[in-house]
């Protein structure tokens, strides 16, 4: 089913596939619990020879969803592509899908005017020593403590968080919090 699909695209010379997977809900709360991943699909732009290069640069509008547990496709999500009058049920790409983007890097290496000269230079100095503390995954800085911690389900955590000896938060993570840069 997904190779039929990506097979309606045609990635320019020098360009691969590349499947960013992220955890997912699931289909329906009525349905049984399963671990679910939904396929961020992306093309990369491999002529840099960087394995750095920015692949968000140029999204791809479809999203398989796959049974972790199973190892299987369940679904295909088709996404609109920001033309005028689109919608999620309509083709509104090309065969050309990434035609319409540009490059957008962000390795300085990659950059075509290199990284920015017009800044001073910031020396840092505490000859009293740094006004934090870190021992294993605990952080305390001036009146915060808080443990720090990471995990592949959710990425990075932060949890037992207390300001002045009182409880902030328990726990939160930043698995639902993302920025994709995206300039097509």
């Amino acid at each position: 089913m997904f190779k039929d699909a990506i097979a309606e695209f045609k990635l320019p010379e020098g360009f691969e596939l590349v499947v960013e997977p992220w955890p997912y809900g699931g289909l329906d709360f009525t349905e049984e619990n399963r671990r679910y991943f939904q396929g961020l699909c992306f093309a990369r732009d491999t002529r840099s020879g960087n394995d750095d290069s920015n692949f968000y640069a140029y999204p791809l509008p479809l999203i398989p969803v796959m049974d972790a547990h199973k190892k299987e496709i369940v679904r295909l999500d088709r996404l609109a592509t920001g033309g005028k009058g689109d919608e999620l049920q309509g083709k509104t790409h090309t065969m050309g899908v990434v035609d319409h983007c540009r490059s957008s890097e962000y390795a300085p290496e990659l950059r075509e005017k290199g990284t920015r000269n017009d800044l001073k230079a910031l020396d840092v100095h505490q000859p009293d020593g740094p006004s934090f503390r870190v021992n294993g995954s605990l952080v305390e800085w001036q009146k915060w403590r808080f443990r720090v911690g990471f995990n592949p389900r959710e990425g990075a955590t932060i949890h037992d968080v207390h300001y002045d000896g009182r409880s902030i938060m328990y726990r939160m993570s930043i698995s639902e919090m993302a920025s994709l840069s995206n300039p097509c």
